[in-house]
């Protein structure tokens, strides 16, 4: 995993409070990857009043007053983005590297809802996004998004545990 990404996160945990949305469609393969990471990463962190995982699945437009009363430092979407990137990389953006119009299967642009996340809660906000090998129809990830969702996770609970926050084991 990219290292710049884990020294931010590191970084984010220790100075804030992060709202973590997770996005996919759990029916076609890959797509279903943020959705799945939030779901995972919120059963595995525990007492850890600084990060959020939410799973918003293909409706994060539901997730607007919950982001607004944890009042994040930062909101960070998890999703996937085909940019031509190899299967199973982990890009980290920022708003303004994201089209408002763009790169959704969701019914709600996630640039849109970044923005007006931005706009209601004042956070920063950031995307880490994966590339997908497969949206096919299906339920399960392939074997190399699986692989780059546990290295996250295992980043991200590394994080957690650094920043005082309680993990599963």
């Amino acid at each position: 995993m990219d290292s710049p990404i884990n020294h931010k996160l590191l970084y984010w945990l220790a100075s804030g409070r992060i709202f973590l949305m997770g996005l996919g469609q759990r029916l076609r393969s890959d797509d279903g990857f943020g959705s799945i990471f939030a779901e995972k990463l919120a059963a595995d962190i525990s007492d850890c009043g600084r990060i959020k995982p939410v799973d918003c699945g293909t409706a994060p437009e539901n997730f607007l007053a919950p982001a607004e009363r944890f009042s994040p430092d930062l909101i960070l979407i998890v999703d996937t983005l085909n940019n031509g990137a190899k299967p199973g990389e982990i890009s980290l953006l920022d708003l303004d590297q994201i089209s408002l119009d763009g790169f959704s299967t969701h019914s709600y642009s996630p640039g849109l809802l970044a923005k007006q996340l931005q706009e209601s809660t004042g956070a920063e906000i950031k995307f880490l996004l994966l590339t997908p090998e497969n949206t096919a129809v299906g339920e399960k990830l392939s074997e190399i998004t699986e692989q780059a969702l546990e290295k996250l996770l295992i980043l991200f609970k590394a994080a957690a545990d650094g920043s005082g926050c309680s993990t599963a084991r």
